[in-house]
């Protein structure tokens, strides 16, 4: 795998974690209208916080541990299954469930429930 593919991942997992800070954000600011929800939600914007000062910090060092990461996983799936679509199809499912779970947890603390709003 080319190590620009491994950068795009990069960014494609960077650009979730500030999607989802946006959306905590709104959420937060909103209320969900739930205690449980509303502490839930701001625990995610803070640990999405720490994820993006770690985004910062890895943009300022020059040092790309998720990237690194990537790689070693790649190349152990190599070994174990070949070179081929399945190393590939192992990071772009990673990536996919971890952008899923970025942009959907505060998506699903903010939903409206309909037996609280009466609708």
């Amino acid at each position: 795998m080319k190590e620009e593919r491994f950068l795009k991942l990069t960014y494609i997992h960077d650009i979730a974690t500030i999607v989802s800070i946006f959306l905590s954000v709104f959420h937060v600011m909103k209320g969900t209208g739930s205690k449980i929800r509303d502490v839930l939600c701001g625990s995610f914007l803070v640990m999405q916080i720490f994820a993006a000062l770690k985004i910062g910090a890895r943009f300022l060092e020059k040092k790309n541990d998720l990237q690194k990461s990537m790689e070693e996983l790649y190349h152990r799936s190599e070994k174990e299954w070949g070179t081929g679509w399945k190393s590939s199809l192992l990071l772009y499912v990673l990536i996919s469930v971890s952008v899923f779970f970025k942009v959907g947890v505060p998506l699903l603390l903010g939903k409206d429930n309909e037996k609280e709003s009466g609708v």
